[in-house]
């Protein structure tokens, strides 16, 4: 099994993001939300939650 840590973009001192950095970055917030619900269900099968 192979994995690979993808991370959003950063503006890094310019004013924008290019139209690529843009796109790659919403893929990768589009997977993380999915990530992390998957995750919160693991954590908390039943569907409480301490916060």
């Amino acid at each position: 099994m192979c994995a690979k840590v993808k991370i959003p973009s950063f503006i890094k001192g310019r004013k924008q993001l290019s139209a690529i950095d843009v796109e790659s970055s919403r893929a990768i917030v589009n997977v993380r939300i999915h990530v992390e619900r998957v995750i919160g269900q693991i954590h908390y099968p039943t569907g409480y939650s301490t916060y």
